[in-house]
């Protein structure tokens, strides 16, 4: 019982736990690759100071359904415009406000790669509260990626 009450132990059988759910395979390569990524998730989690608490698990929960959603919601718009070209009349490049507060570099990877992965946004730039990102439809965007960066900065607050 005291070995779970590391850590790093625990984040490794957790993060193990949640990549055997997404790959679902057991061949020797690609369990060696898994465990190396796994590690360096790990050191990489202790270098931005990422907290792994209850919290933290619940706040990347509500992170991981919300950002789903939102890759889903936006492929969908990519896909029409993608059928009907005409449809394409509001790209832009705009830039989001953050937060109000300095992001601390977890934060900032967070959000910026929240926001490229959603299909039809991609972020140019970064700075302490805001990011410069290019949107392939602008009516869509600002919806989508806010509920992300709510969910961020709630978890900042707490």
């Amino acid at each position: 019982m005291k070995l779970l009450k590391n850590t790093t132990l625990k984040q490794a059988l957790l993060l193990s736990l949640f990549w055997f759910l997404l790959s679902g395979l057991t061949d020797k390569l690609v369990v060696f690759c898994g465990a190396i990524s796994i590690i360096l998730t790990i050191i990489t989690m202790r270098q931005i100071n990422v907290r792994f608490d209850i919290q933290f698990n619940i706040f990347f929960l509500r992170y991981l359904l919300v950002l789903l959603q939102e890759i889903a919601l936006s492929s969908i718009d990519v896909i029409k415009i993608i059928l009907n070209p005409n449809l394409l009349s509001d790209s832009k490049i705009v830039n989001v406000q953050l937060s109000t507060q300095p992001l601390t570099p977890a934060e900032s990877l967070m959000q910026a790669n929240a926001i490229t992965m959603t299909p039809g946004t991609v972020v140019i730039a970064m700075g302490d509260q805001d990011a410069m990102v290019h949107v392939l439809n602008g009516n869509t965007f600002t919806g989508a990626n806010q509920k992300i960066i709510k969910i961020i900065n709630d978890y900042r607050l707490k």
